[in-house]
């Protein structure tokens, strides 16, 4: 009886799978985002994690808790725009995902105008008795 071998493959994610499929997305104040699904296939299971960064380029995330992977975020606002990320990790390695929020919204300017007035030549006053 020849003796036979069984292994466990293990894997780390090899991509990162968004449902839709987004890249970048321009939503109005006050629309929902989502929801987006982020999945992975992982051996052993790997778990996901939404990121966000308000400020594209200074490298801090912040975790969004999400259930099942899905984000879903209702009433955006426009302190909401930056990039979401999606991360898909076990302990063999991981794979994220970009997803770049834009915030469509109406400014309100308020314009405060001051006026200075030059008289050339001088006003005269003329006082009468």
């Amino acid at each position: 009886m020849a003796n036979r071998t069984v292994s466990n493959v293990s894997d780390g994610p090899s991509v990162v799978i968004l449902s839709p499929n987004y890249t970048t997305i321009d939503l109005k104040e006050g629309q929902n985002l989502g929801p987006i699904t982020c999945s992975a296939v992982c051996n052993p299971t790997c778990t996901i994690l939404w990121r966000f960064n308000a400020t594209v380029g200074d490298g801090r995330f912040v975790d969004q808790t999400t259930q099942n992977g899905v984000l879903h975020i209702v009433n955006v606002r426009y302190s909401m725009a930056g990039v979401y990320r999606c991360k898909a990790q076990n302990k063999i390695s991981f794979k994220r995902r970009d997803v770049y929020l834009n915030v469509l919204c109406k400014y309100q300017i308020s314009v405060s105008l001051e006026f200075t007035f030059i008289f050339m030549p001088p006003e005269s006053k003329i006082w009468g008795i």
